[in-house]
């Protein structure tokens, strides 16, 4: 009954961008989360490695182990700015992904108001046609009777 919506295939476009930004954006949050748990495990090896180092300030260790173990500490804080880093543009990323969907899903929901004021308009003339074709039965029925 209803017509075929002349942008359909538009309409499928825009549903598949915006399948594809929600695909985008699951990646970037999903790389973003993995960097955050690494940056929780260093920081939890480094607190560990600070506690063992204090330790060994009032113990008997080997100067060649301390000396180990603050090169070890060095190399997890290079490590944590790094991170640091690379945890930023991950953000920075998953910031412009979602910018990027939300420009997808307004684009589809434009062509899907498009798409619903197009029925809707076909709808209502529909309806006014078939009225009028009741008024006319029911003019000429009555023509008839009078």
């Amino acid at each position: 009954m209803l017509p075929a919506f002349r942008f359909q295939t538009i309409l499928n476009l825009r549903q598949r961008t915006e399948d594809e930004r929600q695909m985008e954006l699951a990646q970037a949050l999903q790389q973003a989360a993995s960097l955050r748990t690494q940056r929780e495990r260093l920081q939890a090896e480094r607190l560990r490695l600070s506690a063992r180092l204090k330790e060994a300030l009032h113990g008997f260790w080997n100067a060649g182990d301390v000396e180990r173990q603050y090169r070890y500490l060095n190399s997890l804080d290079q490590r944590l700015l790094h991170l640091a880093e690379d945890l930023r543009q991950a953000e920075e990323v998953v910031t412009e992904q979602r910018r990027h969907l939300a420009e997808a899903m307004k684009e589809r929901k434009t062509m899907e108001k498009l798409k619903e004021y197009q029925r809707r308009t076909f709808l209502a003339n529909y309806l006014q046609k078939e009225q009028e074709e009741m008024d006319d039965l029911n003019m000429t029925r009555y023509a008839r009777l009078a």
